[in-house]
């Protein structure tokens, strides 16, 4: 009896073997199989992008820093920009009444201290050209010798004659340089119209180096778009 119960543990164990066997042997089959539906997953759907590599292959737009701002004239490549002068560069000087290619209208001069048409009915003299010793008073105005003229404007109209427009100005030397206007000694202004039949005059010092008054320009500019009148001659020294 003990001899036969001994082998009984035995015979179950060798029993069990083939069904541990058989399980082991399952579930290797669904680990490759679900390692094959793995792969052929990977392989039909490719790898998914990543945001970063798509993102490094674009160009970065070119920004300003914050606060800096592109300098004036210049493009992104800071090369000047089209239509502006290059750093240094200077501009070219703007022409002057009487200048050689002037850009301005001008009427052909007449003799200094000699009387022109305007318009119909109304001329300018010149009269009492003469040298003196301009005074400095008014803001921006450089003390030293100068030139005084009076302007009288003659209306013989049947209308009183706008003036208010009026602008003088004077030129000398042979490059035509710009008088600098003085208001003493003996300035006076235009008045704003000259009635009908009447006569409005003011007094103008312009300063002029005594050794540049060989030739003299003085413009009227009396309206807008009309050619200027124009006195030239020697002044006084």
């Amino acid at each position: 009896m003990t001899s036969h119960d001994e082998k009984k543990p035995t015979e179950g164990a060798a029993r069990k073997k083939p069904r541990n066997v058989a399980l082991i042997a399952a579930g290797a089959v669904v680990v490759l199989g679900l390692a094959a539906v793995g792969i052929w997953w990977g392989a039909t759907n490719g790898p998914a992008s990543s945001p970063v590599a798509a993102d490094s292959t674009r160009t970065p737009a070119a920004s300003s820093a914050p606060g800096a701002s592109s300098a004036p004239g210049s493009s992104a490549s800071g090369a000047p920009a089209t239509g502006a002068p290059a750093t240094g560069s200077t501009p070219a000087p703007s022409t002057v009444p009487g200048a050689a290619g002037a850009a301005l209208p001008q009427r052909q001069p007449v003799a200094m201290e000699s009387t022109t048409s305007v318009v119909k009915g109304v001329t300018v003299a010149m009269t009492k050209l003469e040298s003196v010793k301009g005074e400095a008073e008014g803001v921006g105005e450089i003390a030293g010798p100068a030139i005084r003229f009076t302007l009288a404007f003659s209306n013989a109209g049947a209308a009183a004659y706008p003036t208010q427009g009026v602008v003088v100005n004077v030129y000398y030397g042979k490059d035509n340089t710009p008088a600098l206007p003085l208001s003493k000694p003996g300035g006076t202004t235009l008045a704003s119209s000259v009635k009908a039949g009447s006569t409005a005059s003011a007094t103008y010092i312009f300063t002029v180096p005594e050794d540049q008054r060989g030739s003299v320009i003085v413009t009227v500019d009396y309206q807008a778009g009309s050619p200027a009148i124009a006195f030239q001659g020697a002044a006084p020294k």
